[in-house]
């Protein structure tokens, strides 16, 4: 049984997982726990340039209305549920870790992701879910992107070159 649903948002996610997280909690009359982790590491190769300070400052300030943007979509749904954000680099955790951790300390049942999006460097991107799934051992679910062709993957530009008979 399904009591409780830890759904991880970021901005680009939300209207996917957002939805998901509401229907999936309904079905089993679960409780949310809504996480948002606020990583402001890509920024700090730019520090040298610009204001550190102000750019954690304005990540910190979007991270919190993001926040209550979701606590609000999830209180206009009546959905039982907690709304939480991580400030990395004060954490200590990666993105998967806060994710991981907060489901261990709220007992969640469930942990809803976005589905991955492979882009290049993949490499330098942190693998979100291998480091949730080394956290903890509650199961994960991807929820897909539906505005990739109803949430299958969109074929990529040497695909489409062979299919016509080209080069990518």
């Amino acid at each position: 049984m399904i009591s409780k649903i830890l759904v991880a948002l970021s901005d680009h996610s939300a209207p996917i997982l957002l939805p998901a997280a509401i229907d999936l909690a309904r079905q089993h009359q679960a409780r949310v726990i809504a996480l948002h982790v606020v990583d402001p590491s890509p920024c700090f190769g730019a520090a040298e340039h610009y204001d550190g300070g102000v750019v954690f400052e304005a990540l910190e300030a979007q991270g919190r209305r993001t926040a209550r943007h979701i606590a609000d979509v999830l209180a206009a749904a009546a959905c039982e549920a907690h709304t939480h954000m991580i400030l990395l680099p004060l954490s200590g955790l990666t993105t998967g870790g806060a994710i991981g951790a907060l489901a261990e300390e709220h007992g969640a049942d469930l942990i809803l992701l976005g589905a991955r999006k492979t882009r290049w460097p993949w490499w330098l991107r942190e693998d979100v879910a291998k480091d949730v799934r080394r956290a903890t051992r509650t199961p994960l679910r991807f929820v897909p992107d539906a505005g990739a062709e109803g949430g299958a993957r969109r074929p990529s530009r040497t695909a489409n070159a062979r299919k016509l008979g080209g080069y990518a």
